[in-house]
């Protein structure tokens, strides 16, 4: 099992600085290593009412609420407005 120390992984206080320069409903993309081992992709939004910081981030999916660790991000990016629904 990866642990944060896992040289992959971003910087924590770097994930919070993309996350805290995010427009309200901007769309992120955040790619993270489950505690499994495997890794997710997530393409959504942060929860507009929630500013709090949190070590288990809650992200709005088309699929629902999902969540990602701070210290298990292997990529994350803002995007787009208009690119959210886009097919990759």
């Amino acid at each position: 099992m990866k642990t944060s120390t896992d040289p992959r992984n971003i910087n924590p206080q770097y994930v919070q600085f993309v996350l805290d320069n995010l427009d309200p409903m901007q769309p992120f993309t955040v790619i993270f290593e489950k505690v499994d081992g495997t890794q997710r992709k997530l393409t959504g939004y942060l929860d507009p009412n929630n500013h709090s910081r949190k070590q288990a981030v809650p992200v709005m999916t088309d699929d629902g609420w999902r969540s990602f660790k701070l210290d298990h991000v292997l990529y994350i990016s803002p995007l787009s407005p208009n690119t959210i629904n886009q097919d990759w």
